[in-house]
Order: C-alpha cells, then structure tokens, then sequence
C-alpha cells in the first residue's frame, strides 16, 4: 500500500478521500505582518518539500529561522500553513504534528497520527487508527478494525458504526480528560 509521511511544526492538516486514487497535495500559506518586505520574505522562506520514494511520499513544512529572544516573541506566530492532502483507499498516513490539528473526513486508511499541542478530529473513517495528542481532543467515528488512542491533557470521544470489529486489542487512555464511546 501506499504510505503518506507528514511531518509540520506549526500547521493545520485535511485529510480526504481522493476521487481519482492519487495524492493530491495543496497547502496554503498565511502570514499575519503589516510589513510588506516582511511578509514577501516569510512567504519566500516557508518552504514545502515533496519527496517520493517507491510507495512512500514525504510532505514536510519547513519555516524559516525565527528571530527574537524568546520564541513566544518570534516570528512562528505570523506563519500559519494549511495543508490539505486528498488521499486515496487503503493508504497508510503517518503524521508527526507539533501546534496545530489534524482533520480527515470519510477516509478508507491506516492511520498512525501524533500531534502536540492540537486537536484530532477522524469522521467516517473506515480502517484503524493509532493516535496520540499531548494537549488536545482526540475524536473518531466509522467503521474501526483497529483503535489505539492516547490524549495526554485532553478529551476522547469515539463513536464506532457497524460493521466496527475488534481485529485485534483495543487501546483507549487518557492523562487528563474525559472518555465517551459509542459501541455497535
């Protein structure tokens, strides 16, 4: 199968089905500064990288070096990127999410998601998933073969559609949250 590495540090990540069986990739780039020259050079300087390698393709953001004395006085806050990525049926995702949020709707995958920081939010997704968000809700309804869902300092809430089975052992914990599940 084929697998979509993502790896971003300040981002917000959609997922959804691909029509076509391809990835599709399409990222938008935002920058919050009054000053023109400023804002054409953090444009220039947030870079996307695409790589392929047989069956794995690699999406990484990278941001340019942020000045300032303390990183809360930086840069990072004016650079938000949205990346939105159409996937296609029986594909593997593996995400590595530092401050922001992963979004997927109506995907047929294997997702292996971590996220620091952000919220994870998975409808009508058929397949399995393996997710862990430090400081952040994690939720998930469909059609799950497989479940293990770690949130560290936040909610979890799953609802499970028929034909859900138990292909294997479920995993559902949280450090400091609520847990809700909806069973068949």
């Amino acid at each position: 199968p084929a697998v979509l590495e993502f790896h971003d540090v300040d981002g917000r990540l959609v997922l959804s089905p691909s029509a076509d069986g391809t990835i599709s990739v399409r990222i938008r780039k935002e920058i919050k500064v009054r000053d023109a020259k400023h804002a054409e050079r953090l444009l220039r300087d947030t870079k996307v990288e695409i790589d392929e390698r047989g069956n794995t393709v690699t999406v990484r953001i990278r941001y340019p070096r942020f000045r300032g004395l303390f990183f809360w006085l930086s840069d990072s806050s004016r650079v938000k990127v949205t990346s939105e990525i159409s996937v296609p049926a029986g594909i593997r995702v593996e995400t590595d999410l530092v401050d922001g949020s992963i979004r997927g709707d109506n995907l047929q995958a294997d997702l292996n998601l971590e996220v620091v920081d952000g919220d994870i939010r998975l409808d009508g997704l058929k397949g399995s998933v393996r997710a862990v968000s430090v400081d952040g809700e994690i939720r998930v309804s469909g059609d799950i073969k497989s479940l293990d869902l770690k949130a560290v300092d936040g909610d979890i809430r799953v609802n499970l559609s028929p034909p859900s089975i138990m292909a294997g052992g479920w995993r559902i914990r949280t450090t400091d949250g609520d847990v809700d599940i909806i069973l068949p």
